[in-house]
Formats: C-alpha cells, sequence, structure tokens
C-alpha cells in the first residue's frame, strides 16, 4: 500500500525543521551557591564540647525548599538577584546512611545573598544549639568524674577516665577532648558482657514521639548496644535502641533519637540509659571501647 502523496510531503516538511527547536530549548542558566562545610561551637559551661558531626545540608531559598545535599556542595538555584538562603544543619540519624535529617537541637544559618547566572557564591555556615535546648544529662569526663556506673549483668573489667595518648591504651584522642571514658577487656578466650547505665534516672523526657537526641562520641572495636531501661511496674525493663558497628580504629559521632522508644511512656516515666558491648568465646582479638561528649538533649 503506498503512502498518498501529501502524507509524504508532510513528513519531509517535519523532518527538515530544526532539531534544536524540538529537542534543545534555551535553558536557563542557573546561579550557584557553595558550601564545603558547617562549623559548630558551644558554650562549654552550658552546652559542653562542640563535638558535632555535620555531613549534609537542608537548603531553602526565600523559604521554598531546594534539597538535601552532601557536603561539600554547589547548590544550583534558578533565581537571581538577592535571595534569601536558610541551610539547615543535616545528620545522619541513628548512625543509617539512608536517615537523612536536620537535627532540630542545631540553629540554622539564615543569610541574604546577590545570585548571578552561572556564578558560585561561597558560604561558610556555622551552627550552635538552639536557645530552647534543655540538657537533661551530660557527661565529658574532663572533670575526671563519671555519671555511668556497671549494670549488675555486667563482667566488670578494666575501665578508666584516661587523657588520649596514655599507657598502655594508646588511641586516638576523641573530638576535642583531653579525658575519655575507656576500657579494655583484653583478649582472653571466654565470654565477657562490659555494659553501663546511667547513675541517674530520667523522668522530665518529652514522650509522645517528640524528638530527644542522645548524642556521643565512641571508640569500639566490636558492636555497641545502646538502650534504655524504662521502669515498668517495680522493675526496669530493657529496650535496645541501635546497635553501633566498630568504628575501625577511630572516634566516630552519632545522634541517636530517641523518640519511638519514649512514645507510648507515660509522662514522668523514669529511664535509664546503658552501653554494652559482648565478647563472645573465641574472639581472641583485643577489645576495647571508649565513650566521650555524651549529652542527652530535646526542645523545651
Amino acid at each position: 500500500m503506498r503512502c498518498p502523496a501529501f502524507l509524504l510531503s508532510l513528513c519531509a516538511a517535519f523532518l527538515a525543521l530544526p532539531a534544536c527547536d524540538l529537542i534543545n530549548p534555551e535553558e536557563e542558566i542557573p546561579s550557584f551557591v557553595q558550601i564545603d562545610s558547617f562549623s559548630f561551637s558551644t558554650l562549654y559551661a552550658t552546652q559542653g564540647l562542640p563535638s558535632a558531626d555535620i555531613p549534609d545540608v537542608h537548603v531553602y531559598v526565600d523559604n521554598k525548599f531546594i534539597g538535601i545535599y552532601e557536603l561539600p556542595a554547589r547548590v544550583p538555584v534558578m533565581k537571581t538577584g538577592k535571595v534569601t538562603v536558610s541551610l539547615l544543619p543535616g545528620i545522619r540519624e541513628n548512625a543509617l546512611a539512608i536517615a537523612h535529617r536536620p537535627v532540630r537541637i542545631y540553629r540554622s544559618f539564615d543569610t541574604s545573598l546577590i545570585l548571578e547566572a552561572g556564578k558560585a557564591v561561597v558560604v561558610k555556615p556555622r551552627s550552635t544549639y538552639r536557645d530552647n535546648v534543655r540538657f537533661a544529662w551530660m557527661e565529658d569526663f574532663e572533670d575526671r568524674s563519671n555519671s555511668l556506673v556497671f549494670t549488675t549483668r555486667s563482667n566488670r573489667d578494666s575501665m578508666a577516665i584516661i587523657p588520649a595518648g596514655s599507657a598502655p591504651w594508646a588511641y586516638p584522642a576523641a573530638p576535642n577532648s583531653a579525658w575519655s571514658l575507656y576500657a579494655d577487656m583484653g583478649a582472653s578466650d571466654s565470654f565477657k558482657l562490659f555494659e553501663l547505665k546511667t547513675f541517674n534516672s530520667f523522668n522530665d523526657l518529652p514522650v509522645g514521639g517528640r524528638d530527644v537526641y542522645l548524642e556521643m562520641d565512641y571508640y569500639s572495636t566490636l558492636p555497641l548496644q545502646t538502650g534504655l531501661f524504662k521502669l515498668s511496674g517495680m522493675i526496669y525493663e530493657q529496650v535496645p535502641l541501635v546497635l553501633l558497628p566498630e568504628t575501625g580504629g577511630k572516634w566516630r559521632k552519632v545522634y541517636l533519637n530517641l523518640n519511638v522508644e519514649l512514645a507510648g511512656l507515660t509522662a514522668g516515666t523514669p529511664i535509664e540509659l546503658y552501653f554494652g558491648i559482648i565478647k563472645q568465646t573465641g574472639f581472641l582479638d583485643r577489645t576495647r571501647f571508649g565513650l566521650d561528649n555524651m549529652k542527652l538533649s530535646y526542645l523545651n
């Protein structure tokens, strides 16, 4: 069957159209905001040491959400001229690579910029804790005291508050810290449970799903179990939170959100935090464990 002559003419005319008019329309050139890192500072007397890990930034331009970017980032913005930029510090909540969340207890960085198409403006954001953050507990061991105690289940082993690099447990320093809690469970061929909990209980934490953050730096050659004891009747029930991976010979900063674990509790229910390592029989590598810069906080 032959194609009618007028259809052949129409096809020929269509193919003769300039390709750029069909698939390469003129595109708007973006401007860029360059963000390399987020600095963080504290007032030590009321907020503790400035230990933070901010790998992401949540970007808003003129109150419009632009996206979440891993730092360092070159953020394209389809605007020019004067704009208002808000940058929210982002964390990996509960040590999960996929849990990109703004940390609500940190301040956003807000600034005005003049953007030009095709050009980048460098921004150096900084943050600190919000004014309405309440700290239910802080422990950095800098005064060489210790608000953690062994649980009744723990096989007690060597533990001390020591300066970084001191013999015989030479180890790297925790961020901005001179003293840390450090434990050595040795390399014996036996089962050992090393478990600590907070000496004090906390009965005034928000419930009902509000964010309650446990921040800490930790160092471990085995996975570290975190969790809480909650008062149920006359006994404390143990509730696991997150099993943190070993740290590969360095310190790691984590932000754990207790909102789910506290959501179903009655207001005023006392809880205690715990941290534990299990060394199985036959594990002959030396087992070491450190904690530092621990904070339990929420927005008041």
